[in-house]
């Protein structure tokens, strides 16, 4: 993705694509009413107009991600912090990488234009996981992430509801892939790495991290 991709300038989120939620089938078979449907779709409609935690966040991961077939663009950012042991002096290793996922999301936001699936679907999932451990938005699954968003969608706008949820799991691996790339170019300078592995990867989340 480009580097260079502004969307610091995007207006309000969503105000493209308005229609998208109006134009959503309802199923039935959940059991909710008529009026419970336009709760949930009036949910949406906030939350496309004034989202949850629309902006950048310093010292963050970050990954730019579009979705081609709607057009909805997003860069998202993600900072975490530690609830391990203090730095133990010992050398970082692979397993090291795994030890992300006990680290606590201290800060998540999103910035973004697209259709209102999308910009909701961001704004309620950073509403969801801040202040939650990162190994549960890695392993939250497409259906969880429509059940964050709370109402249906048809197949062809599956991309637009998960759009932020795959932003965010691209960015953690994507740091978690420079740090073992980081590893290996220690190894092969004989560096003996006294640092500590989870400390150090949670460290790299400032810069720039954009795909």
């Amino acid at each position: 993705m480009n580097e260079s991709a502004d969307l610091t300038g995007s207006g309000r989120a969503g105000e493209a694509h308005d229609e998208s939620v109006r134009g959503t089938p309802v199923s039935r078979d959940d059991g909710r009413s008529s009026s419970a449907d336009a709760m949930y779709r009036d949910d949406i409609m906030h939350h496309c107009k004034h989202p949850c935690n629309f902006r950048e966040v310093a010292g963050a991961w970050c990954y730019h991600d579009h979705n081609p077939h709607c057009g909805d663009e997003i860069a998202v950012y993600i900072r975490v912090r530690s609830e391990t042991a203090a730095d133990s002096g010992t050398r970082p290793t692979r397993a090291a990488v795994d030890e992300i996922g006990n680290a606590i999301i201290e800060d998540i936001s999103f910035k973004g234009r697209g259709c209102c699936i999308s910009m909701a679907a961001a704004s309620k999932l950073s509403e969801a996981m801040k202040g939650r451990p990162l190994s549960a938005l890695m392993g939250l699954t497409p259906e969880g992430m429509l059940g964050i968003l709370g109402i249906p969608v048809v197949p062809m706008r599956l991309k637009c509801a998960t759009l932020a949820l795959q932003a965010y799991k691209k960015a953690v691996m994507k740091a978690q892939l420079e740090y073992l790339e980081a590893i290996e170019a220690n190894a092969a300078a004989g560096d003996s790495g006294q640092k500590s592995p989870a400390s150090t990867l949670i460290a790299s989340s400032g810069g720039n991290n954009h795909a």
